[in-house]
């Protein structure tokens, strides 16, 4: 190898880092979007309003939240699929993001398409009762069951919603037989349980924090690994008999494949200092949901694990799209 070789090499490798140096210092130059695939009002919603403004003030830029509901979140998931890999379009996103893919067909590939900047946040679906229903534990409810298979009910926001396959799951696992009663949205699955019109419902747990904090309806338990720790109080599905039970409803910041290194690490340091902030972790607390934070590697074994997890566990409990 001559020395003529190693120069140009060595010279090559000085203007790539001086090139990303540069590229690192120059962004964001322009004002940054914030894509929630989902309509305005909730929680997944308030979150990316909340963050936004704290991401402007250490990022020097406008950061603009911008609503693209349809489909399930599939139509402004494809939106940020489609942008320039440059990290002025980022994508907050949910559960939902592993889950679609075995339910129905997409026009791009959300494992794929997509590069992970952070983990922001875990929220838990509730399991929730009128609080004249007579079960008041999950174990409770499950023994009911096994006596009257079909018998009782549960409203829940829809078919394929992170709610309907967190329930149908945990059916499952437990061996019960409890009927689905779907319901556009959560708003209308608390109304018809706060009526008592159905006894049992289940759903994020903003939905109904507020609910239950009033005493008008009855946690029996979070379906995630762990207890809320907004609802530190509700025992977990997998501790009332139901072991190795989980389901994380959970909130990250993806971009598109081919954004550089840099830039997605500045934005996820942004992103994990404002998840520090006390005032944000109090929004998100009374939104119920726990902040996480990290850099990319901890969203990217996240998604690696739920991508791999759900087809093998939506085909076991017999969930399809619709």
């Amino acid at each position: 190898m001559n020395r003529r070789y190693l120069l140009s090499r060595l010279l090559a490798a000085l203007l790539c880092f001086s090139s990303l140096t540069a590229h690192a210092q120059q962004w964001p130059a322009r004002p940054i979007k914030v894509v929630v695939p989902y309509a305005p009002g909730g929680t997944i919603d308030i979150i990316a309003r909340q963050l936004s403004e704290e991401l402007a003030r250490l990022l020097g830029q406008p950061v603009v939240v911008e609503n693209r509901a349809g489909a399930g979140g599939v139509v402004g998931t494809e939106f940020v699929a489609r942008q320039p890999a440059d990290g002025y379009t980022v994508l907050l996103t949910t559960v939902s993001h592993t889950l679609t893919p075995t339910l129905q067909k997409l026009s791009f590939d959300a494992e794929n398409d997509f590069l992970p900047v952070i983990h922001i946040a875990d929220s838990a679906q509730v399991l929730f009762k009128h609080p004249s229903f007579p079960a008041n534990t999950l174990g409770e409810l499950l023994e009911m069951a096994k006596k009257k298979p079909g018998e009782l009910s549960y409203a829940h926001g829809g078919n394929g919603s992170p709610a309907n396959i967190a329930a149908e799951l945990l059916k499952s696992m437990a061996g019960v037989n409890i009927v689905a009663i779907p319901y556009k949205g959560a708003g209308p699955v608390v109304t018809e349980v706060l009526g008592g019109h159905v006894s049992l419902g289940i759903a994020s747990q903003p939905a109904v924090q507020a609910w239950l904090a009033a005493g008008k309806l009855v946690a029996l338990g979070v379906s995630t690994k762990r207890r809320s720790g907004s609802l530190p109080d509700v025992p977990t599905f997998a501790e009332q008999g139901v072991p190795g039970y989980e389901f994380n409803t959970w909130f990250g910041f993806l971009v598109a494949r081919g954004t550089p290194a840099d830039i997605i690490a500045r934005l996820a340091d942004a992103t994990d200092r404002a998840l520090k902030k006390p005032e944000i972790r109090d929004v998100m607390s009374k939104q119920g949901a726990d902040p996480v934070g990290g850099g990319p590697e901890t969203l990217d074994q996240l998604l690696k694990s739920e991508f791999r997890r759900w087809p093998r566990e939506l085909k076991a409990a017999g969930i399809k799209g619709e």
